[in-house]
């Protein structure tokens, strides 16, 4: 898991140098949910919660999802 996520940071990083917002979104949701399998709640938590701020402004579907992710933490 530790590789995927390291892998997904490298993509994270080209996402935000290309400005690629949708990229962005996606790759830090998709770490907040392999650090939520790790049991790394709060770290999961602060992923979606950029996540989330990224699709609502790019008016995201993906949006609906994260919020109930989010919501499964509470």
């Amino acid at each position: 898991m530790e590789e995927a996520i390291g892998y997904t940071e490298q993509a994270l990083a080209i996402s935000r140098e290309i400005g690629d917002r949708r990229g962005e979104g996606n790759h830090l949701a998709n770490m907040g949910m392999a650090y939520h399998r790790l049991g790394d709640n709060e770290r999961a938590r602060r992923l979606w919660q950029e996540a989330l701020a990224i699709f609502e402004e790019i008016k995201s579907p993906h949006a609906q999802t994260v919020r109930g992710w989010l919501d499964s933490l509470l």
